[in-house]
């Protein structure tokens, strides 16, 4: 009854059903991976967003004061703010897009500068804010009250960690600088008071804001003046170019030499007067004024300066003749460059051994009388008649970088009328 064809391709075959089962499966498995295909190579419409964060300025630094300072924040999402200083604060702590921070710092009052970091952070990103203070200004002087009765000098300590000035307020004080940086000290110095009554005078340094005194008061005195005008006792040159093989000197000339000549050859010239026995003991020097006649030179108006000697010299026998500006041969105790006596004893440093800083200067054009007049010479003065042993007199010294050199008359000058003198006036101890 049955076709044995069809008894045969069925059992050779698989069973119709499962063969279309198995044909369905593979359709939709093909489906699928069409589908997945189309979604993996299509564009995908939906964006990634990309976060920014920035700060301005990253870095800044204020001063002492108390103050405040914005900082602005610029990005697409939140942020916070964070720091671990306690000597400012940050306003908003927080936000989210662009925005202002305020940052407020207190004063400063330590000499120190101070440093400290702000975080601004948003998600993974982060900028820092360096934010540093200054430190105070300070000022101290001292001493910051002083009462004298003869004339004299003292130091006034400056401690600071900036520039400053300085001046005398009365004028009655005489500074030797009206400014200066940092740490320093600056000479006061003053002569006798002419008056009976007491006088005052306040010296004031500033820096910045901040403003320091001393206050100076000078006893009046009962006590008679007097003055006296004295010669030179001793008078040399010494010239640069001396050496102690060739020793120069010209002790017993008509002239003296100070400053630099055409040939860059320097000239100093020295100066003494004795006042033990001149003026009496325990006397209080007013005022001091030498004269000089300057004779020769070949340049205008130049500064000249007398510095204190701080040791012995001599004058010996020694003269150059004619013009004398190349000095000649040392003779014995002669002052030379390299010796204070020649050819015994030597100066400390070649050149003399004196003072740096000037006690008087003055400016010294053509030919004529010059004078020196300064309340450091009537310190100087004032230490020699308290102590005649340091009273080694004073150098002369011009400006040693070019020419300067000027011819002065010496002691031995033949017009009288033209020799070096020194005018004191004094007051004498009462009874």
């Amino acid at each position: 009854m049955f076709d044995k064809s069809l008894r045969g391709g069925s059992r050779r075959g698989a069973p119709l059903g499962l063969a279309c089962r198995g044909t369905a499966v593979r359709t939709l498995a093909g489906v699928i991976l069409f589908a997945a295909l189309w979604y993996g190579c299509g564009d995908s419409t939906d964006p990634v967003e990309v976060f920014t964060l920035s700060v301005a300025p990253s870095d800044t630094t204020v001063a002492a004061a108390a103050g405040s300072i914005e900082v602005r924040v610029k990005s697409n999402t939140a942020w916070t703010v964070s720091h671990q200083s306690d000597w400012f604060t940050v306003v908003p702590a927080e936000g989210d897009g662009d925005q202002m921070l305020v940052v407020s710092f207190a004063e400063n009052e330590a000499p120190d500068e101070r440093a400290d970091t702000i975080t601004v952070s948003a998600g993974d990103l982060s900028e820092e804010i360096r934010v540093a203070q200054t430190g105070a200004t300070i000022l101290v002087i001292a001493p910051t009250d002083t009462t004298v009765a003869a004339a004299g000098s003292l130091s006034v300590s400056i401690t600071s960690n900036t520039n400053w000035t300085i001046s005398s307020l009365a004028g009655i004080l005489s500074l030797n600088e009206s400014e200066g940086s940092g740490d320093g000290t600056v000479m006061a110095a003053w002569g006798i008071n002419p008056s009976e009554a007491p006088r005052v005078d306040t010296v004031r340094v500033t820096a910045g804001d901040l403003t320091r005194e001393m206050t100076f008061t000078q006893a009046g005195g009962a006590l008679s003046s007097d003055s006296i005008s004295l010669s030179a006792t001793r008078d040399n040159t010494i010239f640069e170019e001396s050496t102690p093989e060739n020793s120069i000197s010209n002790g017993s000339g008509q002239f003296l030499f100070s400053g630099r000549t055409k040939l860059v050859q320097v000239r100093r010239c020295l100066l003494a007067f004795e006042l033990e026995g001149k003026v009496p003991a325990g006397s209080r020097i007013l005022s001091a004024t030498l004269t000089l006649h300057m004779s020769r030179t070949i340049v205008g108006s130049e500064s000249f300066g007398l510095h204190r000697l701080l040791s012995d010299w001599g004058e010996g026998d020694s003269d150059a003749g004619g013009n004398e500006g190349r000095g000649i041969a040392a003779e014995s105790s002669d002052a030379t460059w390299d010796h204070s006596f020649f050819n015994t004893t030597t100066w400390l440093t070649p050149g003399g051994d004196f003072e740096p800083v000037a006690s008087g200067v003055t400016a010294v054009g053509g030919s004529g009388s010059y004078s020196w007049s300064d309340s450091l010479m009537a310190v100087d003065l004032q230490s020699w008649v308290d102590d005649p042993d340091s009273n080694f007199g004073w150098l002369l010294s011009g400006n040693e970088t070019r020419t300067t050199a000027k011819r002065f008359d010496s002691r031995e000058n033949p017009n009288a009328a033209n020799r070096p003198v020194l005018m004191i006036e004094f007051r004498v101890p009462g009874p």
